[in-house]
């Protein structure tokens, strides 16, 4: 399937760049509301366990 990219001349304003993915500052109003730029990670990866090497197929949970 071809799939062909293309650009929009103004910034995309959907649910999580314009409400779920911002800082409020202030509780009882929007005022000095600002987009979050970066976020921690907040999990970790079991397994594999780092370097370890897996056979090809599928694996048990």
């Amino acid at each position: 399937m071809d799939q062909a990219n293309s650009c929009i001349d103004s910034h995309f304003r959907g649910s999580f760049q314009a409400i779920d993915y911002m800082y409020y500052p202030h509780k009882e109003t929007n005022q000095e509301a600002c987009p979050v730029t970066t976020m921690n990670v907040n999990s970790t990866i079991q397994k594999p366990m780092d370097m370890e090497i897996l056979n090809t197929g599928k694996h048990p949970d």
